[in-house]
């Protein structure tokens, strides 16, 4: 039986509150449980940069660590989504700021390329309409969650989470990404 399939048996929340209540033995079974996701993650943004690729695994254990420690079981989200989108948003702007690639529209919507490439993507490239525009330059490109986006433009969550979902669906269109 290999080391994977024996922490199947283990579910999130079961280890979560062992690590609460201070077991290291969990907290070494939830970091192997998640290293070979962190690094089939990474290789989906760096498989062409690979000198950065064990600095943003190590980036990614750190976020993990930190998902560990700020996870709220009664919130609405399961322990993997809350991780993921954590870890995509952090190794996504890290590939910007510390190791400039630069965004671009493609399958995943943003991915990143090296410097040597540069194009400036805004929402005005692909809409006219000015809230999609802004909903693109916000939320897809900049770092804004949904919740924020509603706050600060006195929009319902649902609304803007219909919009953002209804741009990403028109530029799939227009790239023909199913």
């Amino acid at each position: 039986m290999s080391k994977y399939s024996s922490l199947k048996k283990y579910n999130d929340y079961e280890l979560l509150y062992l690590i609460n209540d201070g077991s290291e033995y969990a907290l070494n079974l939830f970091f192997e449980k998640y290293d070979l996701y962190i690094s089939k993650f990474i290789l989906e943004f760096v498989s062409y940069y690979n000198e950065n690729y064990e600095d943003l695994v190590q980036e990614g254990r750190m976020i993990l660590f930190r998902c560990i420690k700020m996870y709220e079981p009664n919130s609405n989200t399961s322990f993997f989504t809350y991780f993921t989108v954590s870890l995509k948003r952090k190794i996504l702007k890290l590939l910007y700021t510390e190791y400039n690639y630069l965004p671009i529209v493609s399958e995943d919507l943003v991915l990143y390329r090296t410097a040597e490439q540069k194009t400036s993507i805004s929402g005005d490239m692909f809409f006219s309409d000015p809230e999609k525009i802004k909903i693109f330059d916000c939320l897809i490109i900049g770092d804004m969650s949904v919740r924020q986006y509603s706050i600060i433009n006195k929009v319902s969550y649902d609304k803007v989470y219909l919009m953002k979902k209804k741009v990403i669906e028109e530029l799939r269109r227009m790239f023909g990404v199913k």
